[in-house]
């Protein structure tokens, strides 16, 4: 078997053009895993980079100027053979409306947006040829990037790795889609359940997802000649907002007059001794005193991406979550807001068509 791909391997390396369009065939299939392995043959010099950047590039953006197409011509019907939600399609429509370039270039970048964003662009009809321009900057952006990584770590990796290095790497991509594919599975219950998500980009890990954001922050650190500079970016915030800032001081800083647009919310220490059950009494006479009552929406004071956050609907809901929380945290208890605005009527344009559309976030309403 390892000679067999070995031997593959060689042959295909020995034409450049049938690599080209074998690439970007692939990346109608699979289209991160074929960049995978494209820098990975970049870097054990089985494949030209010109050839690879070339045919993967080609083949994004006539992928993506395919779902367009389906879009345009077959409008709403996507929705009908079960492509996409209703749902998520207009959520995309709104974003697509406010600007092209930015929706289509984020869409790009942003996991799990690029399907229903480009299918709504083509049901919207969006200028076709300023589409083009922007999804051929973007796959030329993004093929760059996820291909200079690959190589980096291929060039670093497979001289260690010796003659297995193919079925390794080969082992290694399947891996990576059926994470692909269990990521997109648990993320199906939640959109079933009445709650639609709206952005999947905790797709990636945050050990993946941050590299550029640190490789930008450490920039910008040497470049304004102070790393703690951002921590004054709001100064009424602890850290100016950058890490470890607490959502109830947050809050807090909310004037009274303005205090009836966000949920009645209460702040609860949980006792560093005694068990649950001492842990949820205490809750529930806090929550009570401060005027709350089921349903709630309970989150850790201080946290991020979303860790610790959950609705409590009963007494049940609540000793479970103070069993698994941390003695000695904090415990931000909000009211849960659910359904829509009782004055969303009035805010509809004279055409019927919604020109705000309300989100809950954190248990705050927005418009």
């Amino acid at each position: 078997m390892q000679a067999w791909l070995s031997d593959a391997i060689a042959r295909l390396s020995e034409n450049p053009l049938l690599q080209g369009m074998l690439a970007a065939f692939c990346t109608f299939i699979l289209e991160d895993p074929t960049t995978i392995g494209c820098g990975l043959l970049v870097a054990d010099g089985r494949m030209r980079f010109a050839t690879a950047f070339i045919g993967v590039s080609l083949g994004i953006a006539i992928g993506d100027v395919g779902l367009y197409l389906i879009g345009r011509f077959f409008g709403t019907r996507v929705v009908n053979w079960g492509w996409v939600a209703q749902s998520h399609v207009d959520n995309a429509a709104v974003w697509f409306r406010r600007n092209v370039v930015s929706a289509v270039l984020l869409s790009r970048f942003v996991p799990g947006t690029r399907l229903v964003t480009y299918l709504a662009a083509g049901v919207l009809r969006a200028p076709f040829y300023r589409f083009v321009l922007v999804v051929v900057f973007a796959s030329l952006i993004w093929t760059a990037l996820l291909m200079w990584l690959v190589i980096g770590l291929g060039e670093l990796i497979l001289p260690i790795l010796g003659r297995a290095r193919w079925p390794l790497a080969g082992a290694a991509i399947l891996i990576f889609v059926l994470l692909q594919r269990r990521a997109a599975k648990r993320l199906a219950p939640a959109e079933s359940a009445g709650s639609p998500v709206v952005s999947s980009f905790e797709f990636w890990s945050p050990s993946f997802f941050y590299i550029p954001v640190a490789f930008y922050y450490v920039w910008l650190s040497l470049r304004y000649r102070g790393p703690m500079l951002p921590s004054v970016a709001n100064p009424s915030i602890f850290t100016g907002g950058l890490i470890g800032e607490s959502k109830s001081q947050i809050l807090d800083l909310v004037p009274e007059q303005q205090q009836k647009w966000i949920a009645s919310y209460i702040l609860f220490d949980r006792p560093e001794v005694g068990g649950s059950e001492g842990a949820a009494e205490g809750a529930w006479r806090a929550v009570s005193d401060a005027g709350l009552d089921y349903p709630l929406v309970a989150k850790p004071d201080i946290g991020q991406r979303g860790a610790g956050v959950r609705p409590i609907r009963g007494a049940d809901d609540l000793a479970e979550y103070l069993l698994e929380f941390p003695a000695g945290s904090g415990i931000l208890f909000q009211d849960l807001i659910e359904g829509e605005p009782t004055n969303s009527s009035a805010m509809k344009q004279t055409d019927g068509e919604d020109r705000y559309r309300g989100v809950r976030e954190a248990g705050v309403l927005y418009w």
